[in-house]
C-alpha cells in the first residue's frame, strides 16, 4: 500500500467514525479503477525510463570506444610528429 493510499484510507476512517457515515465501499470502488489506472501509468514510465538507460548506455559506450580511438591516434600522431624531429 503506497503512502498516499494509507493517508486517503486513514481519511476515510477518520470521516466514517466522525460522520458515521458508510462509504467505504462506494469509495473502494471508486479508488480501484484510479489506482488500477496510476498503475499503468508507472508501468509506462518505467518502460520509458528503461529503454531511455538502455539508449544512453549504449551512447556511453559508444562515446567511450571512439574517445579511446581518438586517443590512441592523438598518441601516435603525437608519436610520429616527435621522431620525425629527432631524424631530422
Amino acid at each position: 500500500m503506497t503512502e498516499a493510499q494509507a493517508m486517503f484510507d486513514k481519511f476515510a476512517e477518520d470521516h466514517h467514525s466522525t460522520t458515521g457515515e458508510i462509504r467505504e465501499m462506494s469509495v473502494e470502488l471508486l479508488s480501484v479503477p484510479l489506482r488500477d489506472e496510476a498503475k499503468e501509468r508507472l508501468e509506462d514510465l518505467r518502460n520509458e525510463l528503461d529503454s531511455e538507460r538502455q539508449r544512453f548506455t549504449e551512447a556511453a559506450v559508444k562515446f567511450g570506444k571512439e574517445k579511446a580511438a581518438l586517443e590512441v591516434s592523438l598518441a601516435t600522431t603525437i608519436g610520429e610528429s616527435h621522431s620525425s624531429i629527432f631524424v631530422t
